[in-house]
């Protein structure tokens, strides 16, 4: 059973000898961290994964999202729109 989204929780835990460790019930996390899990323990109701638990081989980072201005955004809009012209002309 799926559970409502104010009670979906992913959690990380960094351990010295084992890495990072990783338990979500998140579907949007589960199918971005399935592929990096070592030895994953999934929970499935269903034929769907619910849950997934397990140690990651890499490195974990967040960052804040990135707050724009409205100039910001036209002028990366600007810069992207230039590039795939660019990139057009090139094929």
């Amino acid at each position: 059973m799926k559970l409502p989204r104010n009670e979906q929780e992913t959690i990380f835990t960094y351990s010295i000898n084992e890495n990072w460790h990783i338990y979500t019930d998140v579907p949007k996390h589960i199918r971005k961290y399935l592929p990096l899990v070592k030895s994953p323990k999934l929970k499935e109701e269903n034929g769907e994964i619910i849950a997934l638990e397990g140690f990651i081989d890499g490195n974990v980072s967040a960052r804040a999202k990135r707050v724009m201005s409205d100039e910001q955004r036209q002028a990366a809009g600007e810069r992207l729109k230039a590039a795939r012209n660019n990139s057009e002309e090139d094929a």
